[in-house]
């Protein structure tokens, strides 16, 4: 998958580099997803976490590769842009509420998960 993003989606990053602050870290990658996805799941948004990395704070927190992403503190997660917006908006040290869907084993689910944020290994 291919993601093109405009310098205003990426702002709160990029003043996070420039001010040299602390990036707050969670240890997946993600891709979007698309609407037959979604519909086969009946879900209405969300990303698919790809990997989580060993010893991160989503894996410390039950995180898994094909899990999704669906709102972190409620707020609803459209795609891969819109993820990293509210991350870079939140700080090293928080606990956010990542709701998720799981569909494992021929049952589905979602749950809340809080995570810990950490600091970037940049």
């Amino acid at each position: 998958t291919i993601s093109f993003m405009g310098v205003s989606e990426i702002e709160d990053l990029l003043d996070i580099l420039i001010r040299n602050s602390r990036m707050p870290y969670m240890g997946i990658t993600a891709s979007n997803i698309d609407e037959k996805y979604l519909k086969e799941q009946c879900i209405d948004n969300g990303i698919y976490i790809t990997n989580v990395m060993g010893g991160s704070p989503s894996s410390d927190a039950g995180l898994s590769p094909g899990d999704v992403i669906i709102s972190i503190n409620g707020k609803p997660i459209n795609d891969v842009q819109t993820f990293t917006k509210i991350l870079t908006g939140s700080k090293v040290g928080e606990v956010v509420e990542v709701e998720i869907f799981r569909s494992y084993a021929k049952k589905d689910e979602r749950r809340i998960i809080d995570v810990l944020l950490t600091e970037s290994m940049r």
